[in-house]
């Protein structure tokens, strides 16, 4: 009844039924109960009744009709599911493998990219109540999703985390260590490879793994965060 070309497949339509064919005629996808089906690069999504499914190229299952929504994310270095739970209303990650890579935990996940020019993602940006926190490409959560903002960039070589929390920053490195706390500096900059920290009148120079090597209101050289108990910044 309808034939629509669509990525690199031709989906067909007979009556209340879908399939998918490759642009050789070769048959990916039979004849089969769905109220939709699209069709991506890579396969093919399919939906009954609000639930959800994926297939590959073959016509092979890779989701079961059983979520509430699946979205696939395929550019530079990834090519994965995000998919919504029906049993808590989360979004977690899946891979074209079907297997889990985030659990169902979030309120939203984003691919974030340092580089504008590249398409590779850097890490997932996950939100949860509001909160931004990080988890990397394996899926591992490795900030918290406690902050109002998260950025990252690179310096002489390391990736880093810019964590906004309200008016305080902090910076948070790519395993998940904090460098400096996003509790007392409203600001933070970099120069000559060191972190530069002020807060009103206040200002530290930190080396990157996060030792204070100056603080302008006690005029010492301290371990890592020992001034950072003043309050009159």
């Amino acid at each position: 009844d309808w034939v629509f070309p669509q990525n690199s497949h031709f989906i067909v339509r007979k009556g209340d039924s879908w399939g998918a064919y490759d642009f050789a005629g070769n048959q990916e996808l039979g004849l089969t109960q769905l109220t939709v089906l699209t069709g991506f690069k890579d396969g093919l999504l399919g939906k009954k009744n609000a639930k959800w499914t994926a297939f590959d190229l073959k016509g092979n299952i890779i989701l079961p009709l059983d979520y509430e929504g699946i979205d696939l994310y395929s550019k530079g270095n990834l090519k994965v599911f995000v998919v919504r739970s029906p049993q808590n209303h989360m979004y977690g990650l899946i891979g074209m493998d079907g297997k889990q890579i985030i659990p169902f935990s979030y309120d939203e996940i984003r691919m974030y990219r340092e580089d504008a020019n590249s398409d590779n993602c850097t890490f997932y940006e996950v939100i949860r109540d509001g909160k931004v926190g990080a988890c990397n490409l394996m899926g591992q959560e490795i900030v918290s999703p406690i902050y109002t903002e998260l950025g990252s960039f690179t310096l002489s070589g390391q990736h880093f985390f810019l964590a906004t929390n309200g008016n305080k920053q902090g910076i948070i490195d790519f395993n998940g260590n904090t460098i400096i706390p996003a509790e007392y500096f409203t600001s933070i900059s970099y120069l000559n490879n060191t972190f530069i920290a002020t807060s009103g009148k206040r200002k530290c120079v930190f080396e990157l793994s996060g030792k204070l090597l100056s603080d302008n209101l006690s005029d010492v050289e301290c371990d890592k965060f020992s001034s950072l108990g003043d309050t009159e910044f």
